[in-house]
């Protein structure tokens, strides 16, 4: 097996060309010779042995497999006053979807056998085999479904945990599947109310009420902005009317030297107080090059 590949090379200057040709030799690279399956094709094909394990290696192209599952098995209706004969794809009848040679006929088909209404609005409906078997199949819609479950449903009464509303409601068990802290609050206000303080999970003992120290003046402040030409250091915005916090890189306040000191907006600032580990490298670094810049100049 020999690959030719040509490659051209354009200088920037004089416009000339030059033609690279090399030969790439596979030795003993563990490919097999397989032929293309689709009839009338038969073109040879280089295929791994753990793409033969996978089940690749059997169509040259995506033409070919396309056109290959194009016919299938010939097979006859299920339906008996039809009959017909049909070809489904290879995939089809392995699902074991190739009972019916259209819509019509599997509709017929289900309302000859049985015959469900919806619990709700009482119309006729004909579900599969396979969902009545499973349990489903009782309802024509979701609307219906979900009137149903508001007026027949089970119910299960809960008391609000937030102090202040302590409010009763009511949930569905299905609710309860989808996640099993659902149904603690009547409401999102009463959760955001509930998880504050120590309550909340990202509580990290009150640092946010720490005072900051003496050192830390508006004229250090605004040294940081001008150093970082009044631009946040993350987004490289410019300050346009409100001025940009100062953030503390190591997250102590008690430390407020000027590598310690950076310009961020107040978007940025918000982001920096999650992952909190990788910020403090990353805005290191950032200071870093701030300073390796100025003493080149």
């Amino acid at each position: 097996m020999i690959f030719r590949l040509q490659l051209t090379m354009v200088s920037q200057g004089p416009c000339y060309r030059r033609l690279y040709t090399f030969h790439i030799k596979a030795y003993n690279c563990g490919m097999l010779k397989r032929k293309c399956k689709r009839k009338g094709c038969g073109k040879i094909l280089w295929v791994y042995p753990s793409g033969i394990k996978r089940g690749q290696g059997k169509y040259c192209s995506l033409k070919c497999l396309h056109e290959s599952n194009k016919k299938g098995k010939d097979i006859k209706c299920t339906y008996p006053p039809c009959k017909k004969i049909f070809h489904p794809r290879p995939n089809e009848s392995k699902a074991g979807h190739s009972l019916y040679c259209s819509k019509e006929c599997g509709i017929k088909d289900r309302k000859r056998k049985k015959t469900i209404f919806c619990l709700n609005c009482g119309d006729s409906l004909y579900p599969r085999i396979d969902r009545v078997e499973k349990g489903l199949g009782k309802f024509c819609s979701k609307t219906c479904f979900f009137e149903y479950r508001r007026d027949h449903g089970k119910r299960i009464w809960r008391v609000c945990l937030n102090p202040k509303c302590r409010k009763k409601f009511f949930i569905y068990p299905s609710d309860l599947l989808l996640n099993v802290k659902r149904g603690l609050f009547c409401s999102y206000a009463c959760r955001g109310a509930y998880q504050t303080g120590k309550r909340n999970p990202a509580w990290l003992g009150g640092k946010s009420f720490e005072p900051y120290t003496p050192a830390f003046t508006n004229a250090i402040r605004n040294l940081i902005r001008a150093r970082d030409n009044y631009t946040c250091q993350l987004c490289r915005t410019k300050r346009v009317k409100r001025a940009f916090s100062v953030h503390h890189i190591d997250y102590d306040k008690k430390n407020s030297s000027p590598t310690n000191l950076i310009t961020l907006c107040l978007k940025c600032h918000i982001r920096t107080n999650v992952n909190r580990k990788y910020w403090a490298k990353y805005l290191k670094k950032k200071i870093k090059a701030i300073y390796q810049r100025a003493v080149r100049r």
